[in-house]
């Protein structure tokens, strides 16, 4: 989870652009797009008190207000 939310930030809230890292996970069979939007989502949703602690340790909250 730790990864997911680092790349998210990076894609995402830095204006990298999902389209960037997708070209470096291409030996993915799964879509780096999706991975980081709506599975994001559902497993921070699903996981809220794990996602919490793990904002918390990793000096990230600031980033993630909405959760």
């Amino acid at each position: 989870m730790h990864i997911l939310v680092v790349l998210r930030k990076c894609a995402i809230q830095e204006g990298i652009g999902i389209e960037f890292i997708n070209n470096f996970s291409q030996d993915l069979d799964y879509p780096v797009e999706q991975l980081l939007t709506t599975d994001f989502d559902k497993i921070t949703k699903q996981n809220k008190a794990l996602f919490d602690e793990l904002l918390a340790v990793s000096g990230m909250r600031f980033y993630y207000k909405e959760y």
